[in-house]
């Protein structure tokens, strides 16, 4: 029965691949046929990539079982990568769990892989590890950890109600040594990222809370604050009036810096 099982799989192949299921056989026909026996339950799934994932799973050394396991989480190829990459890295099978899921995208596999290669701790991944991340989000709260941010500065931008590059101009700020009262002056959604930039950007080339506080506004686009930041940088004092453009109008109005 078994051998016909085989024998209708190979039928269904492409001719390399046919070859090498013969060979695979030869070499390990308990593993192959366990898998094969299961194909009533993934036969959703094309012959030729039910091959190619039973392939490269012994060349791994996978069981059967956990082959099995694998194509009835019906991953995409590129999913599966993630997968293999983290198997010949040498990841435990625990720490693969984490991310062979169907719900995670193959981007997003690569984060957690990721993380666990530079040696992040299972805590730290798994405050990123969640699907309403997208893999530009983890990203960002990956980078954080490994750049030694701690968990309380990580977490106040491991948040999916912020955008990715709000989320990095909060790890940035933190990263160039920002308190977290200045980053907290900027981490708001109601911020564009480049908003948030400049906001950063003052407290980095000196600026007073103070001064900073005088446009960090929602109201004001990031070229108005770029031009109030700048002349307090070049010594505008607080009594003085800072000209900025109407994005409008295009003409120049005068706001008292007090």
């Amino acid at each position: 029965m078994k051998e016909c099982l085989a024998e209708q799989f190979a039928t269904d192949l492409s001719g390399d691949n046919r070859d090498k299921l013969l060979k695979l056989i030869e070499n390990n026909y308990q593993g192959v046929m366990k898998v094969l026996d299961s194909l009533q339950e993934i036969k959703k799934l094309s012959s030729d990539y039910i091959f190619k994932i039973l392939y490269e799973g012994l060349e791994l050394n996978l069981s059967s079982e956990q082959i099995t396991m694998y194509l009835k989480n019906c991953f995409y190829y590129s999913q599966w990568r993630e997968i293999r990459l983290g198997i010949e890295r040498g990841l435990t099978e625990e720490q693969i769990e984490l991310y062979a899921k169907p719900e995670f995208c193959p981007n997003q596999m690569e984060e957690i892989r990721l993380g666990f290669e530079e040696g992040l701790t299972k805590y730290q991944i798994k405050c990123y590890a969640k699907p309403e991340f997208t893999f530009k989000k983890m990203e960002q709260i990956r980078l954080g950890f490994k750049e030694g941010l701690t968990e309380e500065q990580v977490k106040l931008y491991a948040n999916p109600i912020y955008r990715w590059g709000q989320m990095e101009e909060i790890r940035v700020g933190f990263a160039e040594g920002l308190t977290e009262d200045q980053v907290k002056l900027y981490a708001n959604p109601t911020y564009r990222f480049i908003q948030m930039e400049q906001i950063r950007l003052g407290f980095k080339n000196g600026l007073t809370k103070e001064q900073v506080k005088l446009y960090a506004k929602p109201e004001f686009t990031w070229d108005q604050m770029a031009e109030i930041r700048m002349d307090f940088q070049m010594g505008v004092r607080p009594t003085e009036k800072i000209k900025i453009r109407d994005p409008k109008t295009s003409k120049l109005i005068s706001i008292l810096t007090q």
